[in-house]
C-alpha cells in the first residue's frame, strides 16, 4: 500500500510538533538527496507551507519516479528527533511503508495451472553492500627532519566525530596514508573517489607541502606542481573541498581555487599553527559536517573550536581561512554521497 494523504498529514503534524519546520532544519532534512531533487523543490514563504510542499514533492518523486527521496527525508527526520520519545517511531513507520510500497508485487498464479505452492519473493538486504558515503582521503607526511606532529590524534578526532555526529554515518575516512611521498601522491589522487581531500603535515612559505622521500627525509612539492596534479586528475576525481591543515598553506589554496579552479573551495592557514590548534580545528570542522552543516558553517565551527583553547593558542583561529572559487556558494555547499 502506497503512502496516502493521511500518512502525509501524520508526518507533517509530527514534524511540526518536533520543530522540524524551522528553516534552519531544512538543509539537515534534505541532506543526502540528489541535487536535482533539491532543485525541483518549490520555494514557499512560510515554514509550514515549505514543509508541506517538500513532503508532497518528495512523495511524488519516490512513488512516481522511484527516486528514494521521501525515504531519505524520513531517515534524516528520525535522527534529528531521536531524543524525543515516540517521535522517531512515526517517521520509521512511514519509511517502512514507503519501502514496502516499492517491493514488486507477486503476479497472480494462473488459474489454468495453479502451482502447488506459491512462495512470496524474499526481500533480502545485501549486507555486503556498503551504503553511499562521503569519503575523506586523508594524506599526511611526518619527515624525520621536521617537527613531530600528532597526526594519529588528528585522524582519531575526525573518526570520533564521524561516529557521533547526527549524520556522521554518511561520512567515512576512506584511504589513509601517513607517509606520503612524491612517488605515490599522484596515484592516491587519481584513484580516489573522495569528495574531501585532507592533508595533515607541514607546509612551506609559497604554498609547498613537505612530503617524505624514500628514507623519511623531507622533500618539498611546490604549489604549482600540486595544481598541475589536481588539474590532471580533475576529470576522474570528485574532490569538492581541500583541507590543508599545514602551516603557510594559504598560497597553495589560492592557486587551487583561482580561475580555472581545480577545487571549488579550500581551507588553509596564513601562518604557522600549533599542532594542538590544527587538531582542534579538525575536531570542530568535522563535528559540524557530521551534523549535516554546510561547508561555511563547518569552517566557522572549526575556528570557534580553536578559540576555546588556552590564551596562548586561541588567537591562531584567525590564521584559518576559507577560499572559494568563483561562482561557488559555500553556504549551500553540502557534501552528498554519490548514489548509484
Amino acid at each position: 500500500m502506497a503512502i496516502d494523504r493521511n500518512d502525509i498529514d501524520e508526518i507533517y503534524e509530527t514534524a511540526i510538533k518536533a520543530g522540524l519546520a524551522d528553516p534552519s532544519r531544512r538543509d539537515l532534512l534534505l541532506a543526502w538527496l540528489p541535487e536535482k531533487v533539491r532543485l525541483d523543490l518549490p520555494s514557499r514563504t512560510s515554514p509550514g507551507d515549505q514543509l508541506r510542499s517538500d513532503l508532497e514533492v518528495l512523495t511524488q518523486k519516490e512513488q512516481t519516479f522511484g527516486v528514494p527521496a521521501l525515504t531519505v527525508w524520513l531517515e534524516n527526520a528520525e535522527r534529528l528527533t531521536d531524543y524525543l520519545p515516540g517521535v522517531p517511531s512515526v517517521f520509521a513507520a512511514a519509511r517502512r511503508k514507503v519501502q514496502c510500497a516499492v517491493v514488486p508485487q507477486v503476479a497472480s498464479p494462473s488459474t489454468e495451472a495453479p502451482p502447488t505452492t506459491v512462495v512470496a519473493p524474499e526481500v533480502v538486504a545485501d549486507s555486503d553492500a556498503e551504503p553511499a558515503r562521503v569519503e575523506i582521503l586523508f594524506l599526511s607526511a611526518r619527515p624525520d627532519d621536521a617537527a613531530a606532529l600528532h597526526v594519529g590524534r588528528e585522524l582519531g578526532q575526525i573518526n570520533k566525530k564521524l561516529r557521533t555526529g547526527l549524520l556522521g554515518q554518511r561520512f567515512k575516512v576512506g584511504e589513509v596514508e601517513q607517509a606520503v611521498t612524491p612517488l605515490d601522491i599522484q596515484e592516491f589522487l587519481r584513484r580516489s573517489r573522495a569528495q574531501i581531500l585532507h592533508f595533515s603535515g607541514h607546509g612551506t612559505a609559497g604554498g609547498g607541502l613537505l612530503l617524505e622521500d624514500a628514507i623519511g627525509r623531507s622533500v618539498t612539492v611546490d604549489a604549482d606542481v600540486l595544481r598541475d596534479l589536481l588539474e590532471l586528475v580533475q576529470d576522474e576525481s570528485d574532490f569538492r573541498i581541500g583541507i590543508f591543515n599545514a602551516c603557510h598553506s594559504v598560497d597553495l589554496a589560492e592557486i587551487l581555487v583561482r580561475k580555472p579552479a581545480v577545487l571549488p573551495c579550500a581551507v588553509a592557514t596564513t601562518d604557522v599553527v600549533d599542532d594542538e590548534v590544527a587538531i582542534a580545528f579538525a575536531y570542530g570542522f568535522y563535528s559540524a559536517l557530521a551534523d549535516g552543516k554546510d561547508v561555511n558553517y563547518a569552517y566557522r565551527a572549526g575556528r570557534i573550536q580553536v578559540g576555546m583553547l588556552s590564551s596562548l593558542k586561541k588567537n591562531q583561529k584567525d590564521r584559518f581561512v576559507l577560499l572559494v572559487a568563483d561562482g561557488v556558494d559555500v553556504q549551500r555547499l553540502l557534501l552528498n554521497p554519490k548514489r548509484p
